[in-house]
């Protein structure tokens, strides 16, 4: 069965967890990839600030992440997920620093929807399988469709390294036998058929809060550079 390839309900009951996330989370983050915003991204007609502008919304995101993964680190749910994936946080500052310099923070605006956004993590994230519904949708983003960002935006700004290392794999490591790995430890956590559901409908708001983020982003790239969103 193909991977995007909707479940019948006999499938649904036998698929494992990892194939009913998926496919249970196909329309919002095919909408969250499709956003006027990353089309241009992808076509090359933004800035390298209307760029370095994801990456100031990523940061954001990622520091309530690891928040929420130092908090629940111990927790029996969490503990396989809180410590699998690259940093992201010193990337995103690098590469912030690399396009913008040290003042970046007062060079690219935070939307309203990114700190919806963040609100929405904090708030999932008192239910601690709410924190792989969030983990698991930046995570396996940065796998799939961030890699096709990060080689389309090292092309269209002449980066080397810095820029773009936010979606720099680890050395050794190949985004297939990481996505592999993040299958397994799904399908092995420590989830009743009740909090997998949970988790889907979570993951579910988490795509929907990131596509709002792009688009909170193509209308600030659409008005005047001095505007925020």
């Amino acid at each position: 069965m193909h991977a995007g390839t909707l479940l019948s309900p006999a499938e649904e009951l036998l698929a494992p967890f990892s194939a009913r996330l998926r496919t249970g989370t196909r329309e919002e983050r095919e909408t969250a990839e499709s956003t006027p915003y990353f089309r241009l991204l992808l076509a090359g007609a933004l800035e390298p600030r209307e760029y370095a502008a994801l990456l100031a919304q990523l940061q954001l995101v990622y520091c309530e992440l690891e928040r929420a993964a130092e908090a629940l680190r111990r927790h029996p749910v969490v503990a396989p997920f809180a410590g699998s994936g690259p940093g992201r946080i010193v990337a995103l500052d690098d590469d912030l620093h690399a396009l913008l310099g040290p003042s970046w923070r007062r060079r690219v605006p935070i939307t309203d929807a990114t700190h919806a956004y963040c609100d929405r993590i904090r708030e999932a994230t008192a239910w601690p399988a709410g924190f792989i519904a969030h983990h698991y949708v930046r995570h396996l983003g940065d796998l799939s469709g961030g890699q096709l960002i990060g080689d389309a935006v090292s092309k269209i700004y002449g980066l080397n390294g810095l820029g773009a290392s936010f979606y720099r794999l680890p050395a050794g490591e190949t985004g297939r036998g990481l996505k592999l790995h993040y299958r397994y430890l799904l399908d092995t956590a420590l989830l009743g058929p009740r909090e997998q559901d949970r988790v889907i409908y979570e993951a579910r708001a988490a795509l929907r809060h990131n596509a709002e983020v792009s688009n909170a982003l193509g209308r600030w790239v659409a008005r005047a550079p001095q505007e925020s969103p």
